[in-house]
C-alpha cells in the first residue's frame, strides 16, 4: 500500500513539473526576438532564440543599446548549437556596421544542457552614442558641412548605402568649397569603413586642420578686409555684364598665377596651402581655386549670381575650379585662372559649355547649362567703343584703358601682375590695388 501511495505521489509531482515546464516554454515562445524595448547595459532580461538568425538579431539589438550581457533561452532550437553560439558573435561583428565599429570581442557561456547561453560583450570604447545615422547623400553633405564649419575633429556616421573611398573624398572636397568664405586652408581627411564590405557601413572621419581655430579666424578676417577693399575699387553704377567684367579684370590684376604651384599640382605634389582665399588675397598668388573663390565672393558682394564649378572639374587631367555667372537669366562660364595663365586675355570670359569643353571637363549634371551667346567679351567692347573701327566682332578688341598698340588685357611691363582696363572710371593700371605682399 505504501508503494502505491509513493508511486501516485511521484506521478503527481512529475505531472506538476511538466506543467510548469510547459508554462515556461510558452512564456519564452511569446517573446519575439525583435522586441521594441531595448535592454539597458547589464540588464538580465531573458530572450528566446530558436536558430542562428535569432541569435544574431538579439545580439544586434543588445549592441545597438550598448548592452553588456544578455541571457538567451534556446527553445526548440534548429541547428547545431555548439557551432552557432560562437558563430553568432563572429558574424555580428563582421556583418553589422555598429558592432564592427564598437565591439572588441564577445564571450559566450553555454549551459551544460544546452538550453541557455549568456553572451558578454566587450566594447572598444563607448562609441555607440557618437554615431549619427545618415539615410541619404544629402544627409551626408549636411553632416560634412557642419563638421567643417565647426572645426570638428571626428565625425562618425552610419551610412545606409554603399560609400567607396573615392566617393568620400569627393564629398569632403565639395563640402569644403560649398563654404567659400571659410576656404582659407583645407583640412586633411583620413577615414575608415566598418565593416570592410557591405551595403551599410559605419564611416569614421578624422579631420586635421592646418591652422588652429584662432588662426583660422584671423585669416578669415584678413580675407574679408581684402575683399571689401577690392570691392571699393570698382567703378560705380555699372550694369551687370560690365560689373562682371570689372570684377574679372580686378581679380586677374590682383592675383598672380602661381606657375610653380601648378607644376607641383600636375605631379600630385600640390596642396591647398598654395591655392585658397588666403594665398590669393594675402600672399597674392594662386592657381585655379584661389581665382575662382575670390571671383565667387566678389560676385556675392555686388549681387551677381555666381557658382563655383568644382564637381568633377578637370583641366589637363588635373583638378580645376572656375565659375559660372548668371546675366539676364542665362548662365556663362568664367575662368579667370585660364586667362591669367595665358597672360591676361579675356578668352575665357562669358563662355558657353561648348567653348569650355575645349579645355576642361566637369559633371554637367551638377551645374546649370551655359548655352547663351547673348553676352561675350567682344560684344561688350563694341558697346564701350561704338565709334572705334578697330573693334569688330571678328577683331581682337582693345581693352579699355590700355595703351595703344598693347595686347588686349595684357599687363603693362611697368605694372606686372595688373590687368588694365576693367571699365572706364576705375583706377589706372599702375594704381590697381595690391593686397598683401607677394611671397
Amino acid at each position: 500500500m505504501r508503494r502505491v501511495v509513493a508511486v501516485l505521489f511521484l506521478l503527481l509531482f512529475l505531472s506538476n513539473l511538466s506543467a510548469c515546464d510547459g508554462i515556461l516554454n510558452s512564456e519564452y515562445r511569446s517573446v519575439a526576438p525583435h522586441m521594441e524595448q531595448r535592454p539597458l547595459s547589464g540588464d538580465q532580461t531573458e530572450w528566446q532564440a530558436s536558430n542562428l538568425t535569432d541569435l544574431k538579431n538579439i545580439l544586434k539589438q543588445i549592441i545597438r543599446a550598448a548592452g553588456e550581457t544578455v541571457r538567451i533561452k534556446l527553445s526548440d532550437y534548429i541547428g547545431n548549437i555548439n557551432n552557432d553560439i560562437p558563430r553568432a558573435g563572429y558574424d555580428i561583428t563582421s556583418e553589422d556596421p555598429i558592432a564592427a565599429y564598437t565591439v572588441n570581442y564577445i564571450l559566450h557561456d553555454l549551459m551544460p544542457l544546452g538550453h541557455e547561453v549568456t553572451y558578454t560583450i566587450f566594447y572598444k570604447q563607448d562609441r555607440v552614442g557618437e554615431i549619427r545615422e545618415v539615410p541619404g547623400i544629402e544627409d551626408l553633405n549636411d553632416e560634412m558641412d557642419k563638421a567643417i564649419e565647426s572645426n570638428l575633429a571626428r565625425l562618425v556616421l552610419e551610412i545606409r548605402y554603399y560609400v567607396g573611398l573615392a566617393d568620400l573624398g569627393a564629398q569632403f572636397r565639395e563640402a569644403y568649397y560649398r563654404m567659400p568664405e571659410r576656404a582659407v586652408g583645407m583640412p586633411s581627411l583620413t577615414y575608415a569603413l566598418y565593416p570592410d564590405q557591405g551595403f551599410s557601413r559605419v564611416v569614421e572621419l578624422d579631420f586635421t586642420y592646418p591652422h588652429s581655430v584662432s588662426e583660422t579666424e584671423v585669416r578669415m578676417r584678413l580675407v574679408r578686409k581684402a575683399l571689401n577693399d577690392l570691392k571699393g575699387e570698382l567703378p560705380p553704377d555699372l550694369d551687370p555684364p560690365f560689373l562682371a567684367l570689372a570684377l574679372y579684370d580686378l581679380v586677374c590684376g590682383t592675383i598672380k598665377y602661381d606657375a610653380e604651384a601648378a607644376q607641383r599640382k600636375s605631379k600630385g605634389e600640390f596642396g591647398d596651402a598654395d591655392d585658397n582665399l588666403y594665398s590669393a588675397l594675402v600672399k597674392g598668388r594662386a592657381t585655379s581655386a584661389g581665382y575662382a573663390l575670390v571671383y565667387q565672393l566678389l560676385c556675392d558682394r555686388v549681387g551677381i549670381e555666381c557658382r563655383l564649378v568644382f564637381v568633377g572639374g578637370m583641366r589637363a587631367n588635373t583638378a580645376h575650379l572656375w565659375n559660372i555667372i548668371r546675366l539676364d537669366g542665362d548662365w556663362y562660364h568664367v575662368d579667370a585662372a585660364a586667362d591669367a595663365q595665358a597672360g591676361g586675355t579675356h578668352d575665357w570670359f562669358l563662355k558657353t559649355d561648348a567653348d569650355m569643353h575645349e579645355i576642361a571637363r566637369w559633371d554637367t549634371t551638377a551645374v546649370e547649362a551655359c548655352v547663351s551667346t547673348k553676352y561675350n567679351y567682344d560684344m561688350l567692347m563694341q558697346i564701350l567703343n561704338p565709334d572705334d573701327p578697330d573693334v569688330t566682332p571678328s577683331a581682337e578688341p582693345e581693352t579699355p584703358g590700355a595703351t595703344p598698340g598693347e595686347s588686349p588685357g595684357a599687363t603693362p611691363e611697368a605694372t606686372p601682375g595688373v590687368t588694365p582696363g576693367v571699365t572706364p572710371g576705375e583706377s589706372p593700371p599702375g594704381e590697381s590695388p595690391s593686397v598683401g605682399p607677394e611671397t
